[in-house]
């Protein structure tokens, strides 16, 4: 079976979001813990949300990714 074109896309997204979330953590850890640009400013975003996802599926991945970031700050896997 040949990959269809959208999901060859489709894998070169989620490759490139994993690259971003990965660097968007190393960037945050960098950041002193005080710093309140650490966490994600997900009102802001959500201001500026226009697409086809839920509002709250946006507020909800914003929140996942903080807390991603906080749980390999503190070593969890």
């Amino acid at each position: 079976m040949t990959d269809l074109p959208e999901r060859v896309q489709l894998r070169r997204l989620d490759l490139a979001l994993l690259a971003l979330v990965e660097e968007r953590a190393r960037i945050r850890a960098a950041l002193p813990a005080a710093d309140p640009a650490r966490r994600a400013a997900v009102g802001d975003l959500l201001r500026r949300h226009c697409g086809d996802l839920p509002t709250e599926s946006v507020e909800r991945l914003f929140r996942l990714l903080d807390d991603a970031c906080d749980a390999a700050e503190e070593g969890v896997s």
